[in-house]
């Protein structure tokens, strides 16, 4: 008998939770995201997702010019702006609540961020 459930695959970054690259990021470095995008590193931030560089390596090697990062102050600078999106929580919650349906509904939740992903969870208890 086939498996007759649904299953929705979220990406969490961008599309539950606010993703803080493109704004947050930029800012703390006192940049835009142009002057971010053309200073990075090519492979660092990638690298670091793949889980090849501790976050240590991963602020030391963020610039391709080698430059000195607060690593301590882009952590903070991630955790804090981590927030739900605007509806998510409560379209999260009226998936499981649905009587009819919440045995067959199966959400995942997945995010290609190596050890950040433990703070959104600290934060916002996604699971």
């Amino acid at each position: 008998m086939p498996d007759e459930r649904t299953v929705i695959l979220w990406d969490v970054m961008g599309t539950l939770v606010y993703d803080p690259f493109y704004e947050d990021i930029p800012r703390f470095f006192g940049m835009t995201l142009d002057e971010v995008f053309r200073w990075k590193h090519p492979t660092a931030w990638v690298r670091f997702e793949l889980g090849e560089l501790t976050e240590t390596e991963f602020a030391q090697s963020f610039f391709h010019d080698c430059r000195s990062v607060d690593a301590v102050g882009l952590r903070r600078c991630v955790q804090d702006a981590y927030q739900w999106l605007d509806g998510m929580p409560l379209l999260l919650q009226r998936l499981r609540e649905q009587p009819h349906r919440a045995q067959s509904i199966r959400q995942c939740a997945f995010s290609n961020y190596p050890m950040w992903y433990e703070w959104i969870e600290e934060k916002l208890l996604l699971s």
